[in-house]
This record gives C-alpha cells, sequence and structure tokens, in this order.
C-alpha cells in the first residue's frame, strides 16, 4: 500500500510539474520535433505549426550531412549537436523566414523570446560568410550581430534573448537570416509573458502542494 501510494504522488507531481512547465512558453513545436522528416520544407517534408518562406530545411545533426560543412565530420569546424537535441531548422539568405501566430497576448505586456541559434555554411556556398539573426513580434524587431565565418566556417551554438511588447491580442512571431550570405540554425524557442510573471494555472499549484505534501507525510512514517 505504502508503495502504490508513493508512485502515485509521484505520477501526480510529475503530472502537475508538466502542466506548470507547457503554461510558460505560448509557441508550438518550438523544438521543431513535430515534422515528416530531415529535408527542405515545402519539398520533401513538411513542418507543423510553422509557416517558411524562401529556403528553409529541416535537420538533426547527423541528417544535415551533406547540407552542412562540418555536418559530416570532413571538415573540423566545430559542428556540434543543438543544445536543444533532436531537430533544429536551417534558414537561408535574407528571404527566408519561419514564422507563427502567436495568440492569447495581452496588448502592452512584455515578452520574452528565447532560443538557440548558430551562423554557418551550406555546402553549396562558397567563400567567407556572415549571416546573423533577426526576429520580430508584429511590428516589434530586433536584428542581431553578423557572425562572421571563413569558408566552411560554424559559429557555435549560442543563445538569443530578447524582449517584445505586444501591441494586439494575436501577432506573427517570425524568425529569419539577416544577411545576404550564409545559413542560420535555429531551435528551441519559446515566448513567455514576463509580465504575468509566468503565474501557473492555480490548479496546478494545488497538485503540486498535494503530491509534495502527501510524498513528506510518507516519509516521516
Amino acid at each position: 500500500m505504502f508503495k502504490l501510494t508513493s508512485i502515485f504522488l509521484r505520477t501526480l507531481l510529475v503530472m502537475a510539474s508538466s502542466a506548470i512547465a507547457s503554461a510558460t512558453t505560448l509557441v508550438t513545436n518550438g523544438s521543431f520535433e513535430d515534422n515528416l522528416g530531415s529535408g527542405g520544407v515545402g519539398a520533401v517534408t513538411s513542418l507543423n505549426n510553422w509557416a517558411t518562406t524562401g529556403t528553409v530545411s529541416i535537420f538533426t545533426s547527423s541528417s544535415a550531412a551533406g547540407s552542412i560543412f562540418g555536418a559530416d565530420g570532413g571538415v573540423n569546424n566545430g559542428f556540434a549537436t543543438s543544445p536543444d537535441g533532436g531537430f533544429f531548422v536551417m534558414i537561408g539568405s535574407t528571404s527566408s523566414t519561419v514564422s507563427q501566430t502567436i495568440g492569447g497576448l495581452n496588448p502592452g505586456d512584455i515578452y520574452s523570446l528565447t532560443f538557440y541559434w548558430a551562423a554557418a555554411e551550406a555546402t553549396n556556398q562558397t567563400g567567407p560568410v556572415a549571416p546573423g539573426v533577426t526576429a520580430s513580434l508584429g511590428s516589434d524587431s530586433n536584428y542581431g550581430s553578423p557572425d562572421f565565418l571563413p569558408f566552411e566556417g560554424f559559429g557555435g551554438w549560442q543563445s538569443y534573448s530578447h524582449s517584445f511588447t505586444a501591441a494586439s491580442t494575436s501577432e506573427t512571431l517570425a524568425l529569419g537570416a539577416d544577411g545576404a550570405s550564409g545559413v542560420i540554425l535555429v531551435d528551441g524557442v519559446a515566448l513567455t509573458d514576463t509580465s504575468a510573471g509566468d503565474a501557473p494555472e492555480p490548479g496546478s499549484v494545488v497538485l503540486v502542494a498535494t503530491a509534495l505534501g502527501g510524498l513528506a507525510l510518507l516519509r516521516r512514517r
């Protein structure tokens, strides 16, 4: 009986914690795992919940071999798996973007956008490149500094963080490459309302408190 009660309480804690965690981001499929496989989006595969323009592909570190310098190990440029793991998107030149309509926004609230990104060079490109990252929420835009790479270079994964102010209840979140050369890799996209403090649902908080309290009582017995 003790063991069954302990398992039940631990399961309850996991479920409640997951509910709180899922409430923190407004982006759907921010890790790009929901897709139909590697390759060019719109040509050989599709990416759920995201719209794309221009040249956008989705890869894992292994399936990117032949498309990104360093992915096949032929060039030792430090190419590495995304910190978020699994799939990531490769966004081409300035005209290429991935975007998603974000609903449930509070006009005037400040939203924090975070993701991982890396500057890279596609195997069909030549010479030094200098891609940067752009991000926008509605008409509020941010342009990152370009990452200058030598031929066949890789810039390494880095964290992006910027705050945007919502102007309406529904706006388009868009990510793209700033620069006419090279590509950017993006993964782990999240958008949170910092003005609201990301307060979890009261019911989830009660479940966590109940589970923790129950586990504490069991340990005392």
